[in-house]
């Protein structure tokens, strides 16, 4: 019955305010979250606004949230100044949750509720946006030789989703920076060139207008990548991805460019003396060997592969073996003739890609020659200057490097004054020096030099042996000896020769030779011919048989002039007459006996009767 009562009066009291004009209710929206929209904190509070000209009657407050009714006064609702409702969950929202708001009931200050229960729901969103990691394009620490490359990411959020400006990208490289702001570079916004379809984030840095260098090392990180969680408000938005994930930035390698050659030994213009070359490539990627040629002079030296090549790396190493493949002596220019890196590029000498480069080679020690005194002569000074001219047609001779050994003993051009150098000619002045040889004494010499190539470049070439010859110092005249007749003996010819042995290591002069023979001064040509160290006198009349024959040489010079110490003489005696018989007993006609001696006497008026030679017939029988 009381029950009844109490709807009949209500029923009076709603006729009653329509009949004169009833109040109206309390405004009432959710301002946070939005309504329909997205929240990201997991004790996500609510903020409903309740306004109402009579203000408003926060005791009679009725909110549903996801299920569970909370009356006024309540823990999990707070009432601010004179219009704002929070709620404030005590359990966390799971994430992708649709969160049902309703509010059943509130009262103005006059008493006046709402017409009926008002509903709201926002969705959950607690996750960050997450990308794939294979998906990076190009690959991290790859190479490409397309300056204007796509550059791509896949990036997904699998709750709210990604919105527009919710991708960010930017490079670091030699041509563009990465800006410090998280929020700036490259972003998908409007440009047709940076899109974001079926997941994937692109940039398509040609469409951009910019190009990186030729060689380029690229890195690109995802600065930004957000969810569709309001930034606004307290909704703990938007969820970023993990900036602290370093896979966010990854590199890759541009190389547009062929390979470049660098020569390391030797260096441009160097001199060299050894077949060795080393030369190192540049280039961003590793080069392909395959498709290398070298050609030295105009002469290819290899083509692919050759066994005169090594390398370690980018660097090669040549190094001649006595084949077709060495280096001559003189000017040599070598260039890479084509070079190609394994990604394609390629470099020629004839495009102007790779240099060409000049050194010369040099094998050869200082050639020596025109040494004086010559190899084998004579001088007649007792501290002759000795000389040797030196020659490097090339890297020319390293002055200090010459060494005069002297009869054993070493004089260094740079510590002996009295060894000069005129850059031809290397002079050693004995008797600045105070060396000093007698007559006959022979002199040895021995001469050593490099030349000027450094000992880093496989030199210097040093003589070796060393270049040695000898000479004589002769300050006497001639040597004489009247050999034929010899001395005091006896000719039986009337056209008798003379020989006299004649002989000067500086050679004879023969124009100051004078003979004088029985008394006859004979003057070179005069009845006279030398040769092979032998003065031979030949008369046109014929001796006198018992003749004495006196000769003398009395004068004769060598080539520096040096004279006889004194004449030389001799005596000869001549004999034309056979011996004969000076007596014979008994006489020819005398009757012998058996026992009877016969006796001759045999006698010479020259040289005498050899006894040996008598011989004697008798009666048809020989005797001797």
């Amino acid at each position: 019955m009381r029950k009844m009562l109490w709807s009949i009066s209500i029923v009076i009291a709603l006729v009653s305010t329509a009949l004169i004009g009833a109040p109206p209710a309390p405004s009432v929206s959710m301002r946070e979250p939005i309504p329909s929209g997205w929240a990201g904190c997991s004790l996500q509070t609510v903020t409903i606004i309740i306004q109402d000209i009579d203000g408003v009657n926060e005791t009679s407050i009725s909110l549903e949230v996801d299920g569970t009714v909370y009356n006024w006064p309540n823990s999990h609702l707070s009432w601010s100044g004179d219009s704002i409702l929070i709620f404030t969950p005590s359990t966390h929202f799971p994430n992708g949750h649709t969160v049902d708001v309703v509010m059943l009931h509130v009262e103005d200050g006059g008493g006046t509720p709402i017409s009926g229960p008002i509903s709201w729901n926002f969705r959950m969103d607690l996750d960050r946006p997450y990308y794939y990691i294979d998906s990076r394009t190009p690959p991290p620490g790859t190479t490409t030789s397309n300056r204007k490359p796509f550059v791509s990411i896949d990036v997904v959020d699998s709750t709210s989703g990604i919105p527009l400006g919710g991708l960010c990208m930017c490079f670091q490289s030699n041509s563009v920076t990465c800006p410090g702001d998280r929020l700036s570079g490259y972003c998908w916004e409007t440009s047709s060139f940076i899109s974001y379809v079926d997941s994937t984030f692109f940039v398509d840095t040609d469409g951009l207008g910019f190009s990186f260098h030729e060689e380029d090392s690229v890195m690109v990180c995802l600065r930004k990548a957000v969810d569709k969680v309001p930034q606004e408000g307290n909704v703990c938005g938007p969820n970023w991805i993990d900036t602290f994930d370093l896979d966010l930035c990854w590199d890759f390698i541009v190389d547009a460019k062929g390979p470049r050659a660098e020569l390391i030994y030797p260096e441009e213009g160097d001199t060299i003396a050894c077949d060795t070359l080393v030369f190192v490539f540049i280039d961003y990627s590793p080069v392909n060997m395959n498709f290398c040629s070298v050609r030295l002079s105009g002469t290819s030296v290899w083509q692919h592969v050759s066994p005169y090549l090594t390398f370690h790396g980018d660097t090669v190493y040549y190094s001649g073996t006595g084949t077709a493949e060495y280096y001559s002596e003189g000017a040599i220019t070598c260039f890479v003739n084509r070079v190609r890196d394994i990604i394609g590029n390629e470099s020629t000498n004839a495009g102007g890609d790779l240099p060409t480069w000049h050194f010369t080679v040099d094998k050869s020690p200082p050639l020596a020659s025109a040494p004086l005194p010559a190899d084998g002569s004579a001088t007649s000074e007792a501290s002759p200057i000795i000389s040797l001219e030196l020659t490097d047609a090339i890297s020319g001779v390293l002055a200090d490097s010459i060494l005069f050994n002297i009869d054993g003993t070493n004089y260094r051009l740079a510590t002996t004054p009295a060894l000069t150098w005129d850059g031809t000619t290397a002079s050693f002045n004995t008797a600045t020096a105070g060396l000093s040889w007698g007559d006959s004494d022979t002199v040895e010499v021995c001469v050593t030099a490099i030349d000027k190539v450094h000992p880093d470049k496989c030199g210097p070439n040093r003589m070796n042996p060393p270049y040695c010859w000898s000479f004589i110092v002769d300050n006497s005249g001639p040597t004489a000896e009247i050999i034929d007749p010899p001395n005091t003996e006896w000719t039986a010819c009337e056209f008798q020769e003379i020989k006299v042995y004649l002989f000067d290591v500086a050679g004879v002069e023969t124009s100051t030779i004078q003979l004088t023979v029985g008394g006859t001064v004979y003057t070179f040509p005069d009845h006279l011919t030398y040769a092979d160290d032998t003065l031979i006198f030949t008369p046109t009349v014929p001796l006198a048989d018992g003749a004495t024959v006196n000769v003398s040489l009395l004068s004769a010079e060598d080539g520096f002039g040096n004279g006889l110490s004194g004449s030389v003489s001799s005596v000869f005696y001549v004999d034309l007459s056979p011996p004969y018989a000076a007596s014979i007993s008994p006489p020819p006609g005398t009757i012998i006996g058996p026992s009877d001696v016969v006796e001759a006497g045999v006698a010479d008026a020259g040289i005498g009767v050899d006894g040996t030679s008598f011989a004697v017939t008798m009666r048809g029988t020989p005797y001797s």
